[in-house]
């Protein structure tokens, strides 16, 4: 409801509250950002505030007309979902309505979402209105994709970079929503759900909303089974297995994962984070904030640090990212998983860290003697060839040296000397 709610956003939220409070607003914002960390949530704010007749540290009061009015969903201020309104009528429409004074509000505010959906025609028709703006006109125009934007656009807009949600924020935020919804959360629920959003606030509640619906005490066994994701100890044993070399053990624990319908694709990714927590625990131990774990997992994450080479982890999430980009093409998931772990089984010795590859064949070398020989021929095949460069001929071993021929009796020269070595001839 207002920029207190907005969490790890802080560099965003304040810069938008001094504004307000200073009036210092400008007509074109543009907040990119991954998914879920709370684009379009600001937006909405920002126009509540906007509009806001008293707000407070620039926050809006929630209290006054103009914030009851846009709780009611107020005219003047509009949501366009630019991947299903992305043609230049559309935006044409939008350029006739901004000439027009809000109704009730202060200011009309368009929130754009998706923006790097529109098309080429629709770019060109928004650049004319953001070029010259009414002055009771504010755009936020909202992206996952920045780079899509073109530099036009970008030049005309005032920008905000939205971070992912921190970890220990997001887990702070799932506990004051279960205090709300009335559902006891653990706090080890509270960091998987967090770890599995991947600083996404909306991933985060919607998989909260899920493991509700399943129990009221949520716990880490409910986050798995909400989540379709397999436990720590599949993780850690289908690794184990990898570092012993055993194939079969890895193959039973993904046989088992697979009859209670865990995602095949979901484990890969889950291997891929587990093997790059062993990755940072080897290469900065010091530094645990880098790493997504649980505290009672730590033990074991030390433990297997100090097993694997890091040249095998490498391989590893060499051979999890070949084969989950393989899983999207293929159609049976579980054999894509399947050989992605004894890929990692046979990908190095697992004491030294040395990786297998296969051997080259090994070539007997060809004589000495040969070889010139063989490039001649590869000349006499050349029909567009008119010389042969004199260093690839054979040594002449019949006594004195031919004397040179005129340089446009080259070739019979050559024809003469490749029959007097037997070597048959043919016109081409």
């Amino acid at each position: 409801m207002t920029f207190r709610d907005v969490f790890s956003q802080e560099h965003i939220t304040s810069a938008l509250q001094n504004q307000i409070k200073h009036s210092q607003t400008v007509h074109a914002y543009l907040f990119t950002g991954s998914r879920g960390t709370g684009k379009t949530t600001c937006a909405r704010i920002f126009a509540k505030a906007l509009n806001c007749l008293a707000p407070e540290d620039g926050n809006p009061c929630l209290t006054c007309e103009s914030c009851r009015l846009i709780e009611d969903n107020s005219q003047d201020i509009s949501e366009i979902d630019a991947a299903s309104n992305n043609g230049v009528d559309d935006v044409r429409i939008l350029r006739e309505e901004v000439r027009y004074a809000p109704v009730s509000l202060r200011y009309r505010v368009y929130i754009i979402d998706e923006v790097h959906m529109l098309s080429a025609g629709a770019w060109g028709a928004l650049l004319k209105t953001l070029e010259e703006p009414p002055a009771h006109v504010v755009f936020i125009l909202a992206t996952t994709e920045n780079h899509k934007v073109p530099a036009t656009i970008l030049s005309r807009c005032q920008r905000f970079e939205f971070k992912r949600v921190k970890l220990a924020d997001c887990a702070k935020a799932l506990k004051n929503a279960a205090v709300t919804e009335q559902v006891r959360i653990t706090d080890d629920a509270a960091v998987l759900i967090a770890r599995l959003s991947d600083g996404g606030m909306r991933d985060a509640l919607s998989l909260l909303e899920m493991c509700i619906s399943i129990s009221a005490d949520i716990t880490g066994k409910v986050v798995r089974e909400a989540a379709g994701v397999a436990g720590s100890e599949y993780i850690f044993g289908i690794s184990r297995a990898v570092l012993g070399g055993q194939p079969g053990e890895a193959l039973k624990l993904v046989s088992t994962l697979h009859e209670q319908s865990k995602d095949m694709g979901r484990l890969l990714h889950e291997l891929i984070g587990h093997y790059r927590n062993i990755m940072l625990l080897k290469l900065m131990p010091d530094e645990t904030d880098l790493i997504h774990w649980l505290p009672e997992e730590a033990g074991d994450y030390r433990q297997l640090s100090g097993q694997y080479e890091l040249a095998r982890v490498m391989k590893c999430l060499d051979v999890l990212e070949e084969y989950t980009e393989r899983m999207t093409r293929s159609r049976d998931k579980r054999l894509a998983a399947e050989l992605a772990v004894v890929a990692m089984c046979n990908a190095g010795d697992a004491h030294a860290g040395v990786l297998l590859h296969t051997p080259e064949t090994q070539t007997t070398p060809e004589p000495e003697d040969d070889k010139p020989w063989k490039e001649v021929m590869r000349f006499v095949n050349d029909t567009e060839r008119e010389t042969i460069p004199a260093a690839l001929l054979p040594p002449f071993q019949g006594g004195e040296l031919p004397p040179e021929p005129p340089p446009e009796n080259k070739i019979d020269s050559f024809k003469n000397l490749l029959k007097q070595k037997g070597i048959e001839v043919k016109e081409r």
